[in-house]
């Protein structure tokens, strides 16, 4: 379980930063997330491992998981990760490659209307890229690649679709 939490909780954190650029002209709002991730050359459901690892946190570290996640504008729904894109995340383009938690430091590659591509390092000794592509204004796809220090190789592929203007609470 460890090995494969790394991996997520890595995912997880950059999951909120991957999609924000103003000249790609998606909506803010709510957005639905799917994933699938491969990690150690298994298929991993990023959702059910996400409950398997707050499953087993202390109660205090559960509450301060969740409440990153939560300020990070990221929820688990029913198919996916319910993310809110605001505005001001929107139109701020080096948030994209900006980690507010500061454990991964990234830089944009190229950038075009419609793709991205970036890299980035962690703290930890991870390091990979991102390659992202906007179909419109409501729906992208991405692919990221991670190499942990260890060794291990992880792939998480993502696809946004936009949901509502309203994130609610």
């Amino acid at each position: 379980m460890k090995k494969l939490a790394s991996p997520l909780v890595l995912f997880l954190a950059l999951l909120p930063i991957t999609a924000h650029t103003a000249s790609i002209g998606l909506k803010p709002g709510l957005w639905e997330v799917s994933m699938k991730m491969k990690a150690g050359g298994k298929e991993i459901d990023p959702q059910a491992e996400l409950k398997k690892a707050l499953e087993s946190m202390p109660p205090e570290q559960r509450k301060q998981m969740l409440e990153v996640m939560k300020k990070a504008g990221v929820e688990a729904g029913a198919r996916g990760f319910q993310i809110c894109y605001t505005k001001e995340l929107l139109d701020q383009a080096t948030s994209l490659v900006s980690d507010p938690e500061g454990r991964c430091d990234g830089k944009v590659l190229s950038q075009t209307a419609t793709q991205i591509k970036m890299s980035f390092e962690c703290k930890d000794g991870a390091s990979g890229t991102g390659d992202w592509t906007i179909q419109n204004s409501s729906n992208y796809t991405g692919v990221m690649k991670l190499s942990h220090k260890n060794g291990q190789k992880s792939e998480m592929t993502q696809s946004g679709k936009f949901l509502k203007a309203d994130c609610g609470n």
